[in-house]
């Protein structure tokens, strides 16, 4: 009797398992939920909005030292892609912008 006993009670047991646990924290994620990407672009936004109230205050203080920024037009001006380097050698074939 002993035994239909225990397997009879085995069945119930298996039906009342207890709720699943929860699982680990995610270790990519720090306590706020925040990944490793969210945060470094968080820190990069904050040290250039730093960085532009140094360069703003380092004008003031100091204008003689301060260059006039250039027009994005002119800052953008390259060598066309493909463009041979003048002259020969090994660096012949290679375009200007990889020399």
């Amino acid at each position: 009797m002993k035994g239909k006993e225990r397997a009879q009670s085995t069945p119930r047991s298996l039906s009342s398992s207890p709720s699943p646990p929860t699982p680990p924290p995610n270790p990519f994620r720090d306590e706020n939920g925040h990944s490793y990407e969210d945060r470094r672009a968080l820190a990069a936004a904050q040290n250039k909005v730093l960085a532009d109230k140094l360069r703003a205050s380092f004008a003031e203080k100091h204008p003689d030292l301060v260059k006039p920024a250039k027009p994005v037009a002119e800052k953008r001006k390259r060598a066309t892609p493909g463009k041979k380097v003048a002259g020969g050698g090994a660096c012949a074939s290679r375009p200007v912008w990889l020399a």
